[in-house]
């Protein structure tokens, strides 16, 4: 189950989801997108991030590519999909090869890992502000 950032103000924050299956990985997006203003979900597993998604859109996703239960594009391909999700932002955060980042890149912006702090925040920022 997906946890929420805490704080008081983040009442009103638009909502992201974090789907990544190394913990730390997790954790380290979590706050970079709590800091820049969003209220942050994680989860490891493309199964219950799916329920969630389609049971409470978020503003943002970011989501990994290869996943332990599937393919993140694949996800953001079903959201594009359907309507009341096609207009979810999208990050990726992937370690995939160049080529499987240029297919990734044709749908999200992809930032490639091993990435750097300000390489994320940067991205977030982008999206916070569209």
């Amino acid at each position: 189950m997906g946890e929420p950032a805490h704080g008081d103000d983040r009442a009103a924050a638009p909502r992201a989801v974090v789907i990544e299956d190394d913990l730390a990985t997790q954790r380290l997006l979590r706050e970079l997108a709590s800091a820049a203003g969003w209220q942050a979900a994680g989860y490891s597993r493309l199964a219950p991030a799916r329920r969630e998604l389609r049971a409470h859109p978020p503003e943002l996703l970011l989501v990994d590519d290869d996943l332990p239960d599937g393919r993140g594009l694949d996800l953001v391909r079903e959201l594009r999909a359907d309507p009341r999700t096609r207009n979810v932002k999208v990050l990726f955060c992937t370690a995939a090869d160049a080529h499987r980042r240029r297919e990734i890149a044709a749908v999200a912006p992809v930032v490639p890992k091993p990435f750097s702090l300000i390489e994320v925040e940067a991205a977030l920022a982008r999206l916070r502000h569209d």
